[in-house]
C-alpha cells in the first residue's frame, strides 16, 4: 500500500512541478521555494500515514500549485505585488568600495564575498565597479572599463556568428 501510494504521488508531483515550468527546477525565488518546501511537507504525509486518503493530498497540491500560477501571473501585471513578493538586488559593492551595512544586512561575510570575486577571475577588489547579489542568491560581478575583457567589437574585429553546438 505504502509503495502504491508513493509511485502515485511521485508521479503526480512530477507533473505538477513539470506544469509549474523550468522556474521550479533551476534557480528559485523565494515564493518558488516556499512552495516547494510546502509540496514536500504535504506529499510526505501520506506516505508516512496510510490513513490520509490521496485526495486530502492532491487537493492542497492543487490549490498551492495554482496559488504560484496565479501569484506569477499577477506579479508581472502589478509591479506592488512583485515588490512584495520578490527580493530585489542588492549592491554590496560599488566603484571598488564594499558597502558594510549591505553584507551585514544580507549576512554575507567579506571572506565570502572577496572567495566570490577570486572565483570569477578578479584579484583586487579594485578591479570591480560593482557587486550585485542578484535575486537568485548568484552574484554579478561587473569589472571597471579597465579590467573588463576586450571585447571584438573594441578590437575592431568580425568574428564569424559560430552557432550552437548539437549533439
Amino acid at each position: 500500500s505504502i509503495l502504491f501510494r508513493t509511485i502515485i504521488l511521485y508521479v503526480f508531483i512530477t507533473l505538477v512541478i513539470h506544469g509549474m515550468g523550468k522556474r521550479q527546477l533551476g534557480e528559485l525565488e523565494m515564493s518558488d521555494f516556499v512552495t516547494t518546501i510546502l509540496l514536500s511537507q504535504i506529499i510526505s504525509l501520506p506516505i508516512e500515514d496510510p490513513s490520509i486518503p490521496l485526495s486530502h493530498v492532491i487537493l492542497p497540491i492543487l490549490i498551492i500549485v495554482s496559488l504560484e500560477i496565479m501569484t506569477t501571473f499577477l506579479k508581472g501585471r502589478f509591479n506592488p505585488l512583485k515588490r512584495i513578493f520578490e527580493a530585489k538586488p542588492t549592491f554590496l559593492a560599488e566603484h571598488g568600495v564594499i558597502n558594510q551595512r549591505e553584507l551585514l544586512r544580507v549576512r554575507i561575510t567579506l571572506d565570502e564575498l572577496l572567495s566570490e570575486v577570486r572565483q570569477q577571475g578578479y584579484g583586487d577588489i579594485a578591479d570591480i565597479d560593482y557587486i550585485i547579489l542578484e535575486e537568485s542568491g548568484k552574484f554579478s560581478i561587473l569589472p571597471r572599463a579597465a579590467k573588463a575583457p576586450p571585447t571584438a567589437e573594441e578590437l575592431s574585429l568580425a568574428p564569424k556568428e559560430r552557432g550552437y553546438a548539437l549533439p
